[in-house]
């Protein structure tokens, strides 16, 4: 004897009931949002519950399936292609649609029950039905894994409301078509990178787990080396006198939500710092960490954040490969924490053709974490932003520091949003 699940029936009763709110919302009568009666015959499941009592029902045996939606049947002995009432196959991801096919094509040469609900047919003469097949509800299945959306023009469909709530469950569990798209990009081509990063699935899992994991959700911190002192990119975002632009008001609760980590100098960030000096105990702050830990460690345990941004090269003295080695070490010993990375291009030369940069991007695409790519902010600003005056050739411009302080803003911003 096979046992239920009752969490199982505790999801579906849960969505029957926001199904029939939502049906009732829009209007629709309360026969037609009620459970069927005994003797509909029907597979009384709580699926079905949404299908109108006084519905049309009528047996068919599915002869081909011509498309994810469509199939044709034998009813009545004539054959007619019966497409599937209120959902939508054409507009979900390629796989989503295969698998939606898949589904479809197995109830050939099988026995369905079709029900009618509101429109008889569509403009090219096809039926529109709910389908059932056994114990299933075929077009509530697509939906519910993903393979399927609803079709927002069958609005006046009994099941409308309910099928919207399948929706937004597949939708928030990542199943089928909302499974989110691999945002990454071609490592060799980060200059066409945009500036502010998309924040791929993997890169919200890393946040996610890191607030479970108890970090601080609103704290950041930076690796970074003099271009990332307080003083001069972010501590301007923490004075109760400073205004955002008018058409970055939008960013005013990231701010409110960060306050404190931008005036902040993290002990990850001094003057010719570099990506092994965050290794080193003599980095370290003596009056804030305990003997032995490096300059990483004890920022992690002072300061407990949630992001890092790793904005370091200026000061690299090694070969590119040195450079990626501790890189890839600071962005595996950060997630391992459950600290999201977001690795920060540089403006400064470190070669004609930015070699570090480089590493970077492949560094981000290999880990799925975001990269900001300040490189890209600033190439249109005389001397890409950079100080003609300065003769070490690694200060911006003030101007260029605005940039970099609003785009860093609208990278914490991206995050922010991905986590929601």
């Amino acid at each position: 004897m096979t046992m239920s699940n009752p969490f199982h029936h505790f999801i579906l009763n849960r969505r029957h009931f926001l199904g029939l709110a939502v049906a009732l919302f829009l209007g629709l009568s309360v026969s037609q949002a009620s459970a069927l009666s005994a003797d509909t015959p029907l597979p009384d499941i709580p699926e079905a519950y949404c299908v109108p009592v006084d519905a049309a029902v009528e047996q068919a045996e599915v002869i081909a399936v011509t498309a994810s939606n469509r199939m044709a049947v034998e009813l009545d002995g004539e054959v007619v292609i019966v497409r599937l009432l209120a959902i939508d196959t054409n507009s979900t991801t390629e796989a989503a649609a295969a698998h939606a096919l898949l589904d479809t094509q197995a109830l050939t040469g099988r026995s369905v029950t079709l029900v009618g609900d509101g429109m008889d047919t569509d403009e090219e003469g096809n039926l529109m039905r709910y389908v059932f097949s056994e114990d299933s509800f075929v077009n509530f299945s697509l939906i519910e894994q993903g393979y399927a959306t609803v079709a927002h023009e069958s609005f006046y469909a009994s099941c409308y409301g309910f099928f919207l709530v399948a929706q937004a469950e597949a939708q928030q569990e990542r199943l089928g078509t909302w499974i989110p798209a691999d945002v990454r990009m071609d490592p060799a081509e980060w200059q066409q990178w945009p500036v502010v990063p998309l924040i791929s699935e993997n890169a919200r899992k890393i946040y996610l787990n890191g607030l479970g994991l108890g970090n601080n959700p609103n704290a950041f911190t930076i690796y970074g080396d003099c271009q990332s002192l307080a003083w001069r990119l972010f501590a301007p975002l923490d004075r109760a006198d400073y205004q955002l632009p008018e058409e970055y008001l939008y960013l005013e609760y990231t701010r409110y939500q960060f306050g404190g980590s931008f005036e902040r100098n993290p002990i990850t960030t001094a003057d010719s710092a570099t990506v092994a000096s965050m290794y080193s105990v003599l980095w370290a702050d003596r009056k804030q960490c305990q003997p032995g830990e490096n300059p990483l460690a004890c920022e992690w345990n002072v300061h407990n954040p949630s992001i890092a941004f790793i904005s370091l090269g200026t000061n690299w003295k090694g070969t590119a490969r040195e450079y990626e080695d501790y890189l890839r070490r600071l962005v595996q010993d950060s997630i391992n924490l459950g600290i999201l990375p977001i690795v920060v291009t540089k403006v400064d030369s470190s070669g004609m053709d930015y070699p570090l940069n480089r590493v970077m991007a492949q560094v981000a695409y290999d880990y799925d974490i975001p990269l900001w790519n300040f490189w890209a902010a600033v190439q249109d600003m005389p001397n890409r932003g950079m100080d003609p005056d300065d003769p070490r050739g690694i200060h911006f411009l003030p101007e260029a520091y605005t940039i970099k302080r609003l785009t860093g803003l609208m990278s914490l911003h991206a995050v922010l949003e991905a986590g929601e």
